[in-house]
C-alpha cells in the first residue's frame, strides 16, 4: 500500500469498446490469467457474443453479458503501473444508464476515454460521452488518455484517427472543458498499441495506452482535512459500507458520525481489496465495518465523518453553475442534483447573474443558484462548500429535456450550505 492510488474512470459511448479495452489491458499486464480469458471466450460464444470475452472479464453480471452493455460501475482492484497503482472504474455508456456513472467520475483523478474509429463519430451523436465529459467538468477531472479504438475496423487509417480526435475536441469545446489529453490510436481486440507499439500504424509515433497512462499525475491529497467517506454501497454479507475516501483519514477505533441520519458509532475494522488496514487516507477505496450504526443508516450517499467537524444536512444550497444546455435553467424548476455518491431533487428558488436576480439562465451562461432540497432530515442531502472540502462540492444538475431524454443541464460547485 506504499504507492499512491490514481483513480481512472473509463468513459465513452456504449459499443465503443471500454470494457474490452480494460479487459485486454488487464490480461496484457498479467492481472488476468490465460485460463480465465479462455473460459470467458467459451462463455461469450455460448451466449452468442463471440469477441466479447475481454469485456466479460469486467462485466460480471449475466444481464450485462447478455446485453453487451455495462449497466453499472465496475471497479477493478488497483494495478501497479510503476509510479503509482491505478484503480480502473468502467462506466455505463448507454444514455438511460449514464446516471450510474456519476459516482465513478466523481471519484476519478483522470479518465480513459474510448471512441470507436470505425463509426466516424460526430459530436452530436456522442450523447453518452457528452454526459461523461459533463461530469468531468462538474467534478474537476482535468487529465485524460483518449483511445481511438477499433482501428482494425477502420483499416488502421490516419484519417479515421484524426476524425475521432476532432469529434472529441468538438465535445470539449461545446462543454467549455479543458483536458490535458494524450491521443492514442489502438485496437483493443487485436492488442494494437495497448502495451507494445503496433507496426500497423507507421504514421503514429506517440505513446502506447500503457505509456500514456503512466504519464498521468497523482494529485496531492491532504490527510489533514476533515474525514469524509461517502457511502457507495453496503454489503450485508460483510456488514461493511464501501466507498472512496474524499478527505481526511479514517482509523480503527475512531468515533464517527453518519449523515444525514445522525447515527453515531465507531470504526470496528477497515479493509481495502482483501487487506486489513489500521487506517486509510484520501483516494483509497475501502470497506468499513461500524459498531453501533444500523444498516439503514448506511445508504448510498450517506457520509461517514468525524463528529467534531461534521457538515450540516442541507436545507438550502447556494451554487455557482454553468449551463450546458440544450435548454435553460429556470426559477421554480426541479432538477436532480448529483454530488459525490448522493442525489436529491431540488427546487431552484432564485438565480443571480452578475449583479441582478433573473428568472432563467440560458445555455452557455453562468450564474449563482439558490436551491432547496425537497427531502430533508434523515433523507436529506450532504454537500459542502468548495472552500471547505473541494472534493465534496462538485455538482451536476440533470433534468428531462423531452425527446433527447434526461441530460445534464448544468455543472458547478457548492458555495455555501445552510
Amino acid at each position: 500500500m506504499d504507492k499512491p492510488v490514481l483513480n481512472v474512470a473509463l468513459v465513452g459511448e456504449a459499443w465503443h469498446g471500454k470494457s474490452t479495452l480494460l479487459g485486454r489491458l488487464l490480461h496484457a499486464l498479467g492481472e488476468v490469467s490465460d485460463k480465465l480469458v479462455n473460459r470467458m471466450r467459451s462463455l461469450a460464444s455460448s451466449l452468442g457474443r463471440p469477441g466479447s470475452h475481454y469485456a466479460f472479464l469486467v462485466n460480471r453480471r449475466l444481464e450485462e453479458r447478455r446485453s453487451g452493455h455495462t449497466l453499472d460501475i465496475s471497479t477493478w482492484r488497483p494495478v501497479d503501473l510503476g509510479p503509482f497503482r491505478a484503480k480502473f472504474v468502467d462506466l455505463p455508456g448507454l444514455l438511460k444508464h449514464v446516471k450510474n456513472a456519476i459516482p465513478g467520475v466523481s471519484q476519478a483523478d483522470a479518465v480513459l476515454a474510448v471512441l470507436d474509429a470505425s463509426s466516424r463519430p460526430e459530436p452530436g451523436a456522442l450523447a453518452g460521452l457528452r454526459e461523461h465529459l459533463a461530469f468531468c467538468s462538474a467534478f474537476g477531472v482535468r487529465q485524460a488518455v483518449v483511445v481511438v479504438n477499433k482501428m482494425d475496423l477502420a483499416g488502421y487509417g490516419r484519417g479515421a484517427f484524426e476524425g475521432a480526435v476532432r469529434a472529441f475536441e468538438g465535445l470539449l469545446a461545446d462543454l467549455g472543458l479543458e483536458l490535458k489529453a494524450s491521443y492514442v490510436p489502438a485496437s483493443a481486440l487485436e492488442g494494437d498499441n495497448l502495451v507494445e507499439p503496433s507496426d500497423r500504424m507507421s504514421w503514429y509515433d506517440g505513446p502506447t495506452v500503457l505509456e500514456a497512462l503512466r504519464s498521468l499525475k497523482v494529485p496531492k491529497r491532504s490527510i489533514k482535512g476533515p474525514l469524509r467517506l461517502p457511502v457507495h454501497r453496503y454489503y450485508d454479507a460483510a456488514r461493511a459500507a464501501t466507498g472512496v475516501l474524499r478527505s481526511g483519514t479514517i482509523r480503527v477505533g475512531s468515533e464517527v458520525l453518519v449523515l444525514p441520519s445522525g447515527a453515531r458509532g465507531s470504526v470496528e475494522s477497515i479493509r481495502s481489496w482483501d487487506q486489513e488496514l489500521e487506517e486509510a487516507g484520501p483516494g483509497e477505496d475501502v470497506g468499513v465495518r461500524l459498531k453501533g450504526v444500523a444498516r439503514y443508516d448506511l445508504k448510498k450517499g450517506s457520509v461517514i465523518c468525524g463528529p467534531e467537524d461534521a457538515p450540516p444536512v442541507a436545507s438550502t444550497v447556494e451554487a455557482e453553475v454553468k449551463v450546458l444546455g440544450p435548454s435553460e435553467i429556470r426559477v421554480g424548476s426541479c432538477p436532480v442534483l448529483y454530488c459525490h455518491e448522493a442525489s436529491a431533487q431540488v427546487r431552484i428558488e432564485s438565480i443571480i447573474a452578475g449583479e441582478r436576480e433573473v428568472k432563467a439562465l440560458k445555455p452557455g451562461s453562468e450564474g449563482t443558484l439558490v436551491m432547496k432540497p425537497m427531502a430533508t432530515g434523515r433523507k436529506g442531502l450532504v454537500i459542502e462548500p468548495y472552500g471547505r472540502v473541494p472534493s465534496m462540492a462538485g455538482l451536476a444538475l440533470r433534468m428531462s429535456t423531452g425527446p433527447a431524454g434526461t441530460l445534464t443541464l448544468a455543472v458547478g460547485k457548492c458555495l455555501s450550505v445552510e
